[in-house]
């Protein structure tokens, strides 16, 4: 499978998510099919990730992250900006409230910056309150990853951009 039509994948509204690592690596041949309708949305999609420094990767390219070849439902591209070498960090995921107190933002932010001294990746959300308060202070020693929901041309809330970089 091409990175082409990997993408053509992750823009396609109605893919099976259900056995998709298993389906991708056996070359399913409805995958293809489905990848061949959203192509030229695809080279559009690339070409605006693009424009707007993303990077772009299948799920059979030898850098993807191990940590998420494993997943039953591998995500069939990774979108991604910064550097991969943050995945190959021991890593723990700090998340908590959006509505969080002070004590809670400080202790996230505390936390954040001591894991990552340490050499540890700090995987959050970049949702308001604890997340991105871990994500601030692990940017102060070290790395982050923020993993969004909304993709990186969407960055939400819209007060984290200077924070997602």
């Amino acid at each position: 499978m091409t990175l082409d039509d990997a993408v053509a994948l992750s823009i396609a509204p109605s893919l099976p998510r259900v056995g998709l690592t298993d389906r991708l690596k056996a070359g399913d041949p409805t995958l293809l099919e489905m990848a061949a309708r959203y192509r030229e949305d695809a080279a559009a999609a690339q070409a605006r990730a693009a424009y707007s420094a993303m990077s772009v990767m299948a799920w059979n390219d030898p850098r993807f992250p191990p940590s998420l070849q494993v997943i039953p439902d591998v995500p069939p591209v990774l979108w991604f900006r910064g550097e991969l070498g943050a995945f190959q960090a021991p890593a723990v995921a700090v998340v908590g409230s959006r509505a969080a107190s002070a004590v809670a933002l400080e202790t996230a932010e505390r936390l954040g910056e001591e894991l990552a001294a340490f050499g540890v990746t700090v995987i959050s959300g970049l949702a308001r309150g604890v997340d991105s308060a871990a994500h601030r202070g692990a940017l102060k020693t070290g790395r982050t990853i923020a993993v969004l929901g909304s993709g990186l041309d969407c960055i939400y809330p819209g007060e984290h951009r200077a924070l997602a970089g």
